[in-house]
């Protein structure tokens, strides 16, 4: 008996993750968005296996306490999606307050390998000084690696493009990806300890993805 495979068509979107939602470990985004998946009864893929789960991928993890405004999540369907706008607003009714689905696309998703972040201070941050952090020849930061451990790294050599403006807020470009990526709060810890400043009074917001070096 011959099996006939049903066929599958894969999609990506885009999502907000702000406010309470920034709070959010990426394991309980995963669990999020397979209820909100799950409970719109729309014809998602599932995995195979004595516990089915809504087939999602999330290639470019968001680091706990970070925003983003585009962050990306690929699925399959057993049927086209002819109508975006009715798909996100399925899943958007079953998602919780700081998630909300902005964009459906077809096909799988581009390769990227950078991010463009902005970082923001809560109270008056001395431009001087950062750009005096800045301006160093080697910014060194403390990168935990499930392989190494906690290693030391150049923060120079990974940062593509940096602005401080006059307020303070900083926007840079990091190398995002399995085996090139530093974690935004890998360049907000080294800052805090140059500037004795509480990392915690930091907000990072990830604006979008970025497919060629800046």
């Amino acid at each position: 008996m011959v099996e006939i495979m049903a066929e599958k068509f894969s999609y990506y979107l885009t999502f907000e993750k702000k406010d309470i939602a920034v709070y959010t470990s990426h394991l309980d985004v995963v669990r999020v968005f397979s209820r909100a998946f799950a409970r719109s009864k729309l014809p998602i893929c599932f995995t195979e296996g004595f516990t089915k789960r809504p087939y999602l991928i999330f290639p470019y993890p968001l680091p706990l306490g970070t925003a983003g405004e585009n962050e990306i999540l690929e699925f399959k369907t057993h049927n086209e999606i002819y109508n975006e706008n009715d798909f996100m607003s399925s899943i958007n009714n079953y998602l919780p307050s700081g998630f909300k689905v902005s964009a459906v696309f077809s096909n799988s998703i581009p390769r990227f390998i950078f991010a463009e972040y902005e970082i923001l201070y809560c109270d008056h941050l001395d431009t001087r000084v950062v750009k005096s952090f800045i301006d160093r020849d080697r910014i060194e930061a403390k990168k935990f690696s499930k392989k190494k451990g906690t290693v030391v790294v150049d923060l120079k050599a990974f940062i593509k493009d940096i602005e401080i403006r006059d307020n303070g807020d900083i926007r840079l470009i990091l190398p995002v990806g399995e085996n090139n990526n530093i974690n935004v709060n890998v360049f907000i810890n080294a800052l805090s300890e140059y500037t004795n400043l509480k990392p915690e009074l930091f907000c990072a917001k990830r604006l979008k993805f970025i497919n060629s070096a800046p």
